[in-house]
């Protein structure tokens, strides 16, 4: 009995576990960041997992980080050029029954009502699950006379307060952009979706298209 409330007790601390990681994974947003002037893309998740990627004109390699260590990333190795294959009969055979399903089902009116209807909540919830949490554009035109006249432009019409665009007459142009993606918010758009579609008459115009011979 001991040994059975041992492996009993090891594996509710490892469900338990499981359950944290999940709800960590999930309420933690992924940020994704451009910032030209350090000339990098980076992606955080977890406050630990962190990718960061230089493009031109900045020098460097893609680097990957955990808890502020960095891990090695593999190689590439270069993609030989292969000749597009001819689909086979059993490719072209599910394309086909995939066409006639979308078309079957656009046909339904009952159908096509409730798709279009989740299909909009679900762009919805999509883009509630994207937040902007930074921008800011340091910006110099070629002519001082026309920062001059945006700078007071910009002043005049932010009264003071704190724009995102800037103006400098050093020449230097930069643009930082850092969005927040809640990857619990695209979970339950996609629950919400899936829970309020027509199985009874998918599954009957799957079976429809199925039994058609091409």
């Amino acid at each position: 009995m001991p040994l059975v409330w041992t492996i009993l007790a090891v594996f509710g601390a490892f469900f338990l576990f499981a359950l944290l990681l999940l709800a960590a994974m999930l309420f933690s947003p992924l940020v994704f960041s451009i910032d030209s002037g350090k000339g990098q893309a980076r992606v955080c998740w977890l406050g630990a997992l962190e990718y960061s990627r230089p493009f031109p004109p900045a020098e460097g390699k893609a680097e990957l980080r955990f808890a502020g260590k960095s891990l090695s990333l593999p190689a590439r190795r270069a993609k030989r050029k292969r000749r597009p294959a001819a689909p086979g009969p059993r490719k072209a055979g599910k394309r086909a029954t995939a066409a006639r399903f979308l078309r079957r089902c656009l046909c339904q009116p009952e159908v096509r009502r409730i798709l279009v209807k989740r299909i909009g909540r679900l762009a919805k919830g999509m883009l509630r699950s994207v937040a902007w949490t930074g921008r800011q554009v340091n910006l110099s035109l070629p002519d001082p006379a026309w920062n001059g006249m945006l700078a007071g432009w910009l002043a005049q019409r932010h009264g003071g307060r704190g724009s995102a665009v800037r103006v400098n007459f050093t020449g230097e142009n930069e643009l930082f952009l850092e969005v927040r993606v809640y990857p619990y918010r695209i979970a339950t758009a996609l629950l919400i979706f899936s829970a309020g579609l027509p199985y009874r008459a998918l599954l009957r115009e799957w079976r429809a298209a199925s039994a058609i011979v091409s």
